[in-house]
């Protein structure tokens, strides 16, 4: 797991909005739709390599990876995590959530 930090937050306090899709991806789809209507600006992002398997295209073998994107607006003060897929293992879910918080400390 990687954290790609695109920019610095300055701010006493702010508020976290952390969901990823599900079953339903309702919870991708609420966190999309607020970013967008908040106006946030990406400010990091987090790439997860850590998949047991491959995908194979043309030809070609690639590792897969999921990338979580970590979105801030000033005006509101509110910080926006969320991602196009939640991990499958527990493990990646529990790194993924203490890579976020050692971020925004």
């Amino acid at each position: 797991m990687k954290l790609n930090k695109l920019k610095d937050i300055k701010a006493d306090e702010f508020m976290i909005f952390a969901s990823l899709p599900d079953m339903g991806r309702v919870g991708g789809l609420v966190s999309s739709f607020l970013s967008q209507h908040v106006k946030t600006e990406q400010v990091a992002e987090i790439t997860s390599s850590e998949k047991p398997w491959v995908s194979h295209a043309d030809g070609v073998v690639k590792s897969t990876s999921d990338v979580y994107n970590i979105s801030y607006d000033k005006r509101h003060k509110l910080l926006i995590f969320t991602g196009e897929s939640q991990p499958q293992d527990p493990g990646e879910l529990h790194s993924l959530c203490n890579m976020l918080l050692d971020y925004v400390q």
